[in-house]
């Protein structure tokens, strides 16, 4: 398997979970981003999981989704980037 196809298949299996380093004020924007990638705009989910991941270290499940936003976008090296960013926290 590639890189990329780890890297997607483990982003969809670790995606949907609940961490729990993540602060308890996330929730609603974590939730509102979610919404926003599930229906494709990833742009504007993007933006809003950058915001949590630079106000809380620990959001992992943002990191995660930037990651997967990139490997959809085409944008390999910025997918490893956030991937080894999830992997490294």
């Amino acid at each position: 398997m590639t890189f990329t196809r780890i890297c997607i298949l483990l982003s969809l299996i670790l995606a949907p979970c609940s961490f729990s380093g993540e602060a308890i004020s996330q929730p609603t924007k974590i939730d509102s981003a979610n919404r926003q990638f599930e229906v494709g705009k990833f742009a504007e989910a993007g933006g809003v999981y950058v915001r949590i991941a630079d106000q809380n270290p620990k959001a992992y499940s943002a990191i995660l989704r930037l990651g997967c936003i990139a490997l959809l976008s085409n944008r390999l090296a910025d997918a490893q980037k956030w991937l080894e960013e999830w992997k490294r926290r």
